[in-house]
């Protein structure tokens, strides 16, 4: 292998993606909750509260987040349901938001169906994010409508607290949650993004309560933000389920096959040899081709260097090139490749022993 000093990805459509698997929390849908004692740390004034959420239920108008308790006045400070007038009972078409007044912004969601959602409030105004993308924003935010923002309100996952009446929680989700935040900062949508499919250390600046919900014990929900001071406590029977939240809708980069591309810098970290000392790596990317015929592509170097370093998923086979992309090095065919349909992972392996045997693709 030899030295060069740019990269430049080429691909018709592709995507790098990361995969996890973790637990969630299954709510029945009549008699399961989880709560979590009143706490400063949830008077959230600016802050983002993050979750993912799958509802098996486009009949009712559920509440799978809030701040409320069950009697005086006022009463809230923030609850966030789903909203449907879906006739067919399959899809919830509005997500809204209550802090003592009630607005919805409109977006589908399907049943059966994981969604991340991120409520971001600067303190006068609360934008939505759904899936990394904005959907608007309510003029409610997270301390309440009350001219005294109100204190020392439980925080409920799974159902609603029922204000004064009775019965005491209202509302309740058929469906599953997983990995709620709370944080006292104002995410991006570039921090959303960067860790929506990510669990978190619990250790990271300015969250303060988190919920893997793949750990605790009886009726114990685990806080898994490093000094573990909110505590959940289980009511009816939820129970822990595979999750595949982090295999959600996920944003893929469109390209155009005529113009379209992405230039990195060269650094240390991308030059793997120079043909007598070599480094092993990996390359792999998820792609999905729009046209059976095109290409996707990652070059090192320029396209008409000598020495360059190109790997090139062709109409039906995977191909590495060096020198003049010429000769390849090595190549393997797969009738899956003409596919347009779906997406594919592909991955090209180098072990660094300078020899076309140390290359393997998949």
């Amino acid at each position: 292998m030899k030295k060069f000093s740019i990269l430049t990805l080429m691909c018709m459509l592709c995507s790098i993606l990361s995969f996890g698997q973790n637990y969630a929390l299954d709510f029945d849908g009549s008699s399961d909750y989880v709560t979590v004692s009143a706490h400063a740390d949830f008077e959230l004034v600016t802050g983002t509260i993050e979750c993912w959420i799958y509802n098996r239920d486009a009949t009712s108008n559920p509440t799978f987040l809030c701040s409320r308790t069950t009697g005086g006045s006022p009463t809230n400070r923030y609850a966030f349901n789903l909203r449907t007038d879906d006739a067919t009972g399959t899809y919830i078409d509005r997500i809204g938001f209550y802090d003592g007044t009630y607005s919805t912004l409109n977006y589908n969601m399907s049943i059966n169906t994981w969604y991340h959602l991120a409520f971001v409030c600067d303190g006068s105004n609360t934008d939505l994010y759904v899936n990394g993308i904005s959907v608007g924003t309510f003029t409610q935010e997270f301390d309440g409508s009350a001219a005294v923002p109100v204190s020392g309100l439980p925080i409920t996952f799974g159902a609603a607290r029922n204000g004064g009446g009775t019965p005491k929680y209202v509302d309740y989700l058929n469906g599953k949650m997983d990995e709620i935040r709370f944080l006292n900062d104002e995410r991006t949508i570039t921090e959303i993004r960067e860790n929506m499919y990510n669990e978190l250390s619990g250790s990271e600046s300015n969250l303060v309560a988190y919920y893997k919900m793949s750990n605790g014990s009886g009726t114990t929900l685990t806080d898994n933000e490093t000094s573990a001071t909110h505590t959940g406590t289980l009511a009816g029977t939820p129970d822990g389920r595979t999750s595949g939240a982090f295999s959600g809708p996920r944003n893929a980069l469109d390209f155009d096959g005529t113009n379209d591309y992405i230039e990195i810098a060269d650094t240390a970290d991308l030059s793997f040899g120079d043909g007598s000392l070599d480094s092993p790596f990996s390359v792999a990317m998820w792609m999905k081709k729009d046209q059976s015929d095109s290409y996707a592509r990652v070059f090192k170097g320029d396209h008409s260097d000598t020495g360059r370093l190109e790997w090139s998923v062709t109409d039906s086979s995977i191909r590495l090139y060096d020198d003049t992309g010429s000769n390849a090095i090595h190549s393997t065919a797969d009738s899956l490749l003409t596919d347009t349909a779906n997406w594919y992972h592909v991955i090209a392996t180098y072990d660094g022993s300078e020899s076309e045997n140390g290359l393997t693709l998949y």
